[in-house]
């Protein structure tokens, strides 16, 4: 697939629409001449639109005609159409290739710098601080350094908990986390624990004690910042002295890879209905419960669509008059492209996996893994997306977590 599209490219090809009665021995015909058709889409019974290579339409139009079926070129793409267009404009190609060289040398440079994940902090202080350590808009990109601008506001700004700069294209983005600070009636101890499955990258602990490190395996429910107080400390002696549980309210961020799965399904073949032309009729008249019915209900046919109408005497109250019509028609079975069915598969798997994405995670990268079930008639596709978020999420003490901390479960 990949190879004809990369030819096509190269050889140019043409769009075209072919119309008439005898499409199916139209696609026959040309297939058997050697001809490749690609990207059929079968718009009407009578009407298709496809792509051919440009040397072989003059004979698809051959074979178009000696079957009544007329064949028109709707868009002409390809680098031989392109280089023709060009050859015509040579000014504006000029131009378009001073503007191409222009904004790679531009490319090169940083020219935006944003903040994202700031609450208390105003984003203008973050700023200040990353132009400081040479993050700043129309510095060269490969002038930035990453560590040093991270350190600094590590430095600078001691209510961060974490922080990472990226820089896609001419655009750098600041994505920082700030320290919690509770609110009094929010103060009851607990621990942070995984919320899903994952990989840590990174762990701040503000309060606490965290009790995994990057590169760890982590599975839902694990402890990853612990609450509990180290026995023999004198916090933990102060507390259990008061009477209190050698617990506090563990805060902090823990940054980790994680996976969302997404599954979709696509037929393989389809059935169409065709109106034969054929029609069967009757009505019913509705007065209160009862129902009164003008001819024979079954009609004569196998294979039937229905349309009813009604309609409410306007003199009568509980009086109507129902219409019945039944068409007749002719089943059969299209043929999806596999190509076409496994994009549809594929971008229903995708959307599916998309929305389970929660707000402020970054996409690293995704994955998808497509098959055919020949004996059901359809392709099955699971797109997996890999994605970097907090894996925190808070458990008050005596709640159903999971764990072990040192062989202890997190609650008493």
């Amino acid at each position: 697939m990949l190879l004809r599209s990369v030819s096509s490219l190269f050889r140019g090809y043409v769009i075209i629409r072919a119309r008439g009665g005898r499409l199916e021995a139209f696609i026959n015909r040309v297939v058997a001449q050697g001809i490749a058709l690609w990207r059929l889409e079968r718009v009407t019974p009578h009407l298709l639109v496809a792509r051919v290579a440009a040397a072989d339409f003059p004979r698809v139009a051959r074979a178009g005609r000696r079957l009544g079926v007329h064949v028109v070129i709707l868009e002409k793409a390809g680098l031989p159409f392109l280089l023709i267009r060009a050859g015509r404009r040579g000014a504006f190609v000029a131009g378009g290739a001073l503007c191409a060289a222009l904004l790679y040398v531009l490319g090169q440079f940083v020219w935006f710098v944003r903040v994202d994940g700031t609450q208390a902090l105003r984003p203008e202080e973050v700023l200040a601080v990353a132009a400081e350590a040479g993050l700043r808009p129309g510095v060269p990109r490969d002038r930035v350094r990453r560590d040093v601008v991270e350190r600094r506001l590590y430095l600078a700004l001691p209510r961060l908990a974490w922080t990472a700069v990226e820089i896609r294209g001419a655009v750098a983005t600041v994505r920082v986390a700030e320290r919690t600070v509770l609110d009094p009636d929010q103060r009851q101890p607990g621990h942070i624990v995984a919320a899903r499955d994952g990989v840590v990258e990174h762990v701040a602990a503000i309060r606490g004690e965290a009790v995994v490190a990057p590169g760890e395996t982590v599975r839902a429910g694990q402890p990853l910042i612990s609450g509990m107080l180290a026995p023999g400390s004198p916090a933990y002696q102060e507390r259990v002295e008061q009477g209190l549980l050698p617990y506090v309210r563990a805060e902090g961020v823990v940054r980790g890879r994680t996976w969302y799965r997404g599954l979709g399904e696509a037929p393989l073949v389809y059935t169409v209905d065709e109106d034969t032309g054929r029609v069967h009729r009757y009505v019913t008249v509705r007065v209160g419960p009862y129902i009164l019915r003008l001819g024979s209900a079954e009609p004569p046919f196998a294979q039937v669509r229905w349309e009813e109408r009604t309609v409410a005497s306007r003199y009568v109250p509980g009086v109507a008059w129902t219409w019945h019509v039944a068409y007749e028609v002719r089943r059969r079975a299209e043929t999806v492209d596999p190509a076409a069915a496994r994009e549809a598969a594929v971008a229903q798997a995708r959307s599916q996996v998309l929305a389970q994405l929660p707000p402020g995670v970054d996409v690293l990268g995704e994955q998808a893994a497509v098959s055919e079930d020949p004996a059901a008639g359809v392709v099955r596709a699971t797109v997996t997306v890999e994605v970097l978020q907090d894996l925190g999420r808070f458990v008050p003490v005596g709640g159903h977590a999971e764990t072990g901390l040192r062989g202890a479960p997190l609650g008493p």
